[in-house]
């Protein structure tokens, strides 16, 4: 425990000398958490501590352990990259202007299922919950609180024309930096495991 109490101070000092307003640790060792810790807040207007069971915002980080989980899945048999991935939701997920055509892992991974960034409301909303109770049904399905017809782009998915690629993105960036930079297929992709 001595080794503990050690980390214990040392992520103190961290966060003092980094100014870091809140974080979460653990140790695991054999596949179980032997130790966790929060520190500092949550949210510093509603004094709300961090604790072992916040949850964080971890944004574009979330894309490479997307990615690693749903081929580990394919890897083990568990799911195929071309599978629907209305199937592994146990919901349709559709471009209502393309219903017929499913969405599969590979075109959310690769961000050409049409799904486009127009859910602002539905992400403010869910961080304002700790956890969040907001659902991806809540935001994909047609009768979703937070479903909008802007979701989806106007090409069939898989085709050059559903990327999730803007305009406002500078032309001269390379293809791969412009479509890597969508969150919804991966966020979509994500809840599949």
């Amino acid at each position: 425990m001595r080794a503990l109490d050690s980390l214990d101070d040392r992520i103190r000092q961290h966060m003092d000398k980094h100014r870091i307003v809140g974080l979460a640790a653990s140790v695991i060792c054999g596949g179980r958490s032997v130790w966790s810790g929060g520190y500092g807040w949550a949210n510093i207007e509603r004094r709300i501590p961090v604790t072992e069971n916040t949850v964080f915002r971890i944004a574009s980080n979330s894309k490479t352990v997307v990615a690693t989980a749903v081929m580990q899945l394919v890897e083990k048999g568990l799911c195929r990259i071309d599978q629907d991935a209305g199937e592994l939701l146990g919901y349709p997920v559709r471009n209502p202007k393309y219903p017929d055509h499913p969405v599969t892992l590979k075109q959310l991974m690769t961000h050409t299922s049409g799904l486009q960034d127009e859910y602002v409301r539905f992400a403010v909303d869910s961080r304002s919950e700790n956890p969040p109770r907001s659902r991806l049904t809540d935001l994909l399905l047609p009768d979703g609180p937070y479903y909008t017809d802007r979701l989806w782009g106007t090409g069939c998915p898989a085709t050059r024309t559903a990327s999730n690629i803007r305009t406002w993105e500078p032309s001269y960036w390379p293809p791969w930096s412009r479509s890597s930079r969508r969150n919804g297929s991966t966020n979509t992709a994500g809840s599949t495991f």
